[in-house]
């Protein structure tokens, strides 16, 4: 028998009759409380062994066999956030593999952790990927708790790893981005050129662009329609002008004589758009391995070194606060002294 602190209260865990039974005490979880709440617990289990009714059993199901409502339930809750669900059932395939016919009930937080390790024993698995793997885990104790197939969730908070690997906080400097966008031409990608150089000049996610459609540009007005994102802030209007006029120009005029719906129906139909947000070039004359968002990440960066107002930034960005915008603005010390002199000349003006 064993007592857990779950939400403010005395939960209890026992095993009987093969099965898992648990439950609330009723009881605070405190020290002073443990006592009464360990006689509750012995009175449920005395109720299990005569037959009496009162508590819900934890009913047996093989993992593999759970993980298909779960997933499908994923679907409905993250239906405005698809790219959430594909994660979530990314993580699922390795899962299913590792766990199979195991019952849920019987998982233990050793279990877990030795996914996790199986994990990153694997040699071409990332830490952002096993840190997804274990909170979708996490996630599916949570809903097999709801449906009486678990008594608790094994995964602990700390056997989630950091996430502070997978920050980006690589602007790419001005050769950085001559080379890149060299390169793609070179390799003949002109549509990612594009869709890269509009992050660059104008700071939306690559799968806001790639939900673009023509009817969404509007040339006379210079307005380009962000319908769909992670967020309700992330529709907005974006201003274009510039190079952002030229290419978005060309892009609708190629969707329509093409019949596609999509500006970017090339990667569309070619099935690429969800390997666009992750995609590594070669280190040669980069400071650090480039993947595509550091290109947002610069939009930002350089915005605030122009001055821009943080809180249009904040729309622009696709944001509702300022505390998210912090994570893709990213000054060096050149930045801060830059900004130290200017405010030194306004005192002294002043």
């Amino acid at each position: 028998m064993s007592l857990v602190k779950r939400a403010k209260n005395w939960h209890y865990r026992f095993v009987c009759h093969k099965r898992i039974w648990s439950g609330d005490t009723g009881w605070a979880a405190t020290e002073r409380n443990r006592i009464p709440a360990s006689l509750y617990e012995a009175e449920q289990r005395r109720n299990v062994l005569l037959g009496k009714g009162g508590i819900t059993k934890i009913m047996p199901i093989p993992f593999a066999d759970a993980a298909v409502p779960f997933l499908a339930d994923c679907e409905v809750k993250h239906a405005n956030k698809p790219n959430t669900y594909k994660r979530m059932r990314g993580s699922f395939a390795s899962l299913t593999v590792y766990f199979s016919n195991k019952l849920v009930s019987t998982m233990t937080r050793a279990d877990t952790i030795s996914y996790k390790n199986w994990r990153t024993n694997a040699s071409d698995v990332k830490p952002v990927t096993i840190r997804h793997d274990m909170h979708a885990l996490s996630k599916f104790f949570q809903y097999a708790e709801i449906q009486r197939w678990s008594g608790g969730n094994p995964v602990h908070s700390d056997d989630i790893p950091s996430d502070k690997d997978a920050v980006r906080i690589h602007p790419v400097t001005p050769e950085e981005e001559r080379w890149y966008f060299a390169k793609l031409l070179k390799k003949n990608l002109p549509q990612l050129h594009d869709l890269g150089r509009l992050m660059l000049l104008m700071g939306p996610r690559p799968e806001e662009l790639l939900a673009v459609e023509s009817t969404h540009i509007d040339l006379f007005d210079a307005q380009l329609q962000i319908v769909e994102g992670k967020s309700a802030a992330a529709k907005r209007s974006l201003k274009f002008d510039g190079e952002c006029r030229e290419i978005l120009t060309r892009l609708k005029g190629a969707a329509e004589r093409a019949g596609s719906r999509y500006i970017f129906h090339a990667e569309r139909d070619l099935k690429l758009p969800l390997s666009l947000s992750t995609i590594e070039t070669q280190q040669s004359k980069l400071d650090a391995p480039f993947v595509i968002y550091d290109l947002r990440h610069t939009f930002a960066t350089r915005a605030v070194r122009d001055k821009i107002n943080l809180w249009a930034l904040v729309k622009i960005m696709g944001h509702k606060d300022l505390r998210s915008i912090a994570r893709y603005v990213h000054l060096n010390q050149e930045d801060m002294d830059a900004a130290m002199l200017a405010l030194h000349k306004t005192t002294a003006s002043g």
